[in-house]
């Protein structure tokens, strides 16, 4: 059985972030694009998509501002 899944906007924009973090060479641009896929990752939980599978990890341990 083929399952298939439709992706939000919010995902495939925080994808293409990470891909993008793999592909930059400057450090600050590394930790700019670090806080767009955060704030990206907090709109899409604030959406009340919390279930499924999240997207796969690019490797940057950052943790969430407390606001």
């Amino acid at each position: 059985m083929t399952m298939h899944r439709s992706f939000s906007k919010f995902e495939i924009d925080i994808a293409r972030y990470r891909r993008l973090v793999r592909e930059v060479t400057d450090p600050l641009a590394v930790c700019l694009l670090a806080v767009v896929i955060e704030d990206l990752e907090a709109s899409f939980l604030e959406t009340g998509r919390k279930e499924g599978p999240s997207p796969p990890s690019n490797g940057i341990n950052v943790r969430p501002v407390e606001r």
